[in-house]
């Protein structure tokens, strides 16, 4: 019935005002659960918790991985080359991998040496890094490594080694030198007690070292100068992993190896509840190393065999909240009627739920993402995967809209907007009054006849919003991109497919001007123009077709009976009215201005002199000039400046000329030529000066040269 007033809530395409638990929102606007990489569909068999290895994705694009096993380093080059396992007397038991700051050189942690080596591409040793200790526990000696398995670095070259039989992490330089403060900054924290695997990042203020705790099961992260960050190492909480091997970071995500559930888990580094992101999809075994590549893309590497790619972002968590509130508007009595969403289809692999509450008072209803029911009472829930829904309840001021999505990891939902509606009269006033008597209805149902009209109603709503906003299809500014050509043709307008929507508006903006000049020389001439791209074409029709007369003006004794003009004589008679005309000298004359060359004489034929005998026809008084412009009256040139008539132009102005030039009239194309006519010429538009010289004559008049006694016209030619 009467329209509803209503609010988008999902304000400037950013979701202003909602809180997010595990949903982004992309680059168009929509809600979606957080991106995750996936693997290929890899499955590996669940086995014993694999040894501490490396991987790595250099910058240069060379895939880098260890064999603690075999004590082999094997690389794969950015073309894919260099397939090969590249082992020395220098390398035991290889195990974490790091990119130095030189291009093509590696970091290589190795416990059976108890060394960091730095390595070319070809295995070969550049320098070590600490010196082989016995295990001294913390308090070891600095710079002593007792048995070191993974090693990171910053942007300036520093390395940070994991030294587990110490449980410690030493930072040294990059010529080798050990920063003994770092590690004293960290042990005084006492944070950190059992550090099984580090990671880092470029973390919101800088560099961020994270660091796994096997003790407490959590991650840390610090900076360069061993300071956790946010004063508690702002600590994330591993409770989804049973049994975290390998960790590394991508962006806002922290990906981990778990061997308990024999998956890769994400984790959010932003702060957010619950931290636990999802499990990646298209990936099951055990990991021995994670890196994450400079495109986003991670790398996995399990108990043997090569790396497995993890594309960046082609899956998404599991599960995911969004929730606002308190909404309202400026009206003295409030009755909530739908909620309404702009959702894409629903695939095999995702599904969402809508929730909502209403309350007179500004207390939130509670919201606890964590939980398996984020939304529980006084939350109302809609049917799952239903995209609209009827709110109804007491008149309230405050409403709170909360949605579920979730998935399998392979898909999302991608909610666009949402709309809430309040105030709708419905179909409700239509019915008979007995249909409204509150005391012929059941009072545990008192709103069961409103709540079945408006269910009624929403199946008609969206052709009724159609039929309300047909106006709209017929205005250029709000007609809708797909209703532009239609609405052009119905116009006569004959549109390009490669029109784009604005000169489609502007064409349909201007129709109603442009046909009340249609078949005139403007209009043909703004058609034309349209058509060829904003080169201007000009438009001459038989008066000035070369055809030139010499008229003169009333003798000055006979100036004085002139009619003015009013008899159509043009002020040459000599008030006589319509009686004989006088043609008398034309010593004012203005080649070119005043005088026009006549192509035949003005009476059409002169005895004696251009008439022939059985073909020619003389003509009286009433007609005469009619055979000055018989032959051209009816005929338009339009000629374009020189290089302008292209092929594609003259199939263009064809075009225009077949659609709205006059049927009676014959049309000539032609490129304007160098030069110009006095009296006649548009500057800039005919006439075009220089252009090639004329041809020399034998005998004939010399070019013009630029110097002294030059004269333009006369001397020289343009």
């Amino acid at each position: 019935m009467g329209q509803a007033d209503f609010r988008h809530l999902n304000r400037e395409g950013r979701w202003l005002g909602w809180r997010l638990s595990n949903v982004t929102v992309d680059g168009d606007g929509r809600a979606t659960l957080t991106p995750l990489a996936a693997g290929p569909g890899v499955t590996a068999p669940a086995g014993e918790v694999p040894a501490p290895a490396g991987v790595l994705k250099s910058g240069n694009g060379a895939l880098w991985w260890s064999s603690p096993a075999t004590g082999t380093l094997c690389r794969i080059g950015p073309c894919g080359d260099d397939d090969a396992s590249r082992a020395g007397p220098e390398l035991v038991e290889p195990r974490g991998l790091a990119a130095a700051r030189e291009r093509g050189l590696v970091w290589l942690a190795d416990p059976g040496l108890s060394r960091v080596l730095l390595l070319r591409s070809d295995g070969s040793l550049v320098q070590t890094v600490g010196a082989p200790g016995a295990p001294g526990g913390p308090g070891a000696p600095p710079g002593t490594l007792s048995g070191p398995s993974d090693v990171e670095t910053d942007a300036r070259g520093a390395v940070y080694v994991l030294d587990p039989p110490n449980a410690r992490i030493q930072k040294f330089s990059p010529t080798g030198q050990v920063r003994s403060a770092f590690w004293r900054r960290m042990r005084d924290d006492g944070l950190v007690r059992d550090p099984r695997a580090i990671a880092s990042r470029d973390g919101p203020d800088g560099f961020e070292l994270l660091v796994l705790d096997g003790a407490a099961r959590a991650v840390f992260a610090f900076d360069e100068a061993g300071v956790p960050v946010g004063g508690d190492g702002r600590p994330l909480d591993l409770g989804a992993a049973g049994a975290p091997t390998a960790i590394c970071a991508s962006g806002r995500l922290l990906y981990v190896g778990d061997a308990a559930r024999n998956a890769i888990l994400a984790f959010r580094l932003d702060g957010g509840e619950p931290a636990f992101a999802g499990t990646v999809p298209g990936y099951a075994g055990p990991v021995s190393a994670l890196s994450a590549g400079a495109d986003g893309d991670v790398w996995a590497l399990g108990a043997g065999g090569q790396p497995v790619r993890l594309a960046a972002s082609g899956g998404f968590g599991t599960r995911g909240a969004m929730w606002t509130g308190p909404v309202s508007a400026r009206e003295p009595q409030l009755v909530w009627s739908r909620l309404r969403s702009t959702i894409d289809p629903l695939g095999e692999h995702s599904a969402f739920r809508i929730y909502v509450a209403t309350s007179r008072g500004a207390d939130a209803p509670p919201v606890d993402p964590a939980a398996p029911e984020p939304f529980g009472p006084p939350w109302r829930a809609f049917a799952p995967n239903v995209a609209a829904g009827y709110i109804g309840a007491e008149p309230a001021p405050n409403l709170w809209v909360g949605i579920v999505l979730s998935g399998d990891g392979r898909g999302s939902p991608q909610l666009s907007q949402l709309r809430v509606e309040y105030n709708q009269l419905s179909y409700l006033p239509l019915l008979p009054r007995i249909y409204r008597e509150p005391s012929l209805r059941e009072t545990d149902r008192d709103d069961f006849l409103l709540r079945f009209l408006s269910l009624v109603e929403s199946f008609v709503d969206d052709a009724s919003g159609a039929i309300a906003s047909l106006d709209r299809l017929f205005a250029a500014d709000g007609a809708p991109p797909e209703a532009l050509p239609w609405l052009a043709e119905l116009l006569g307008l004959a549109p390009a497919e490669d029109w784009s929507v604005a000169k489609l508006r502007r064409a349909v903006a201007g129709a109603s001007a442009a046909d009340a000049l249609r078949g005139t020389a403007a209009g043909l001439g703004s058609s034309l123009i349209e058509a060829i791209g904003g080169v201007a074409p000009v438009i001459e029709d038989g008066a000035g077709a070369g055809i030139w007369i010499a008229p003169g003006a009333a003798s000055s004794d006979d100036a004085g009976g002139s009619c003015g003009g009013s008899c159509g004589c043009g002020g040459a008679c000599d008030g006589a009215g319509d009686g004989e005309r006088t043609w008398i000298d034309s010593d004012d004359a203005r080649l070119g201005f005043t005088t026009y060359l006549a192509a035949v004489e003005p009476y059409g034929a002169v005895l004696d002199v251009s008439a022939t005998l059985d073909h020619t026809h003389l003509i009286d008084e009433d007609a005469v000039f009619e055979p000055l412009f018989a032959e051209t009256a009816s005929r338009v040139s339009i000629r374009l400046p020189p290089g302008a008539l292209t092929e594609e132009h003259e199939a263009a102005i064809r075009a225009v000329l077949a659609r709205e030039g006059p049927a009676h009239v014959s049309f000539e194309i032609r490129s304007a030529a160098a030069g110009g006519r006095l009296g006649l010429a548009m500057l800039g538009v005919e006439t075009v000066l220089g252009g090639p010289p004329p041809p020399a004559a034998l005998g004939g008049a010399p070019r013009g040269r630029v110097g002294q006694g030059l004269e333009v016209g006369r001397a020289a030619t343009l």
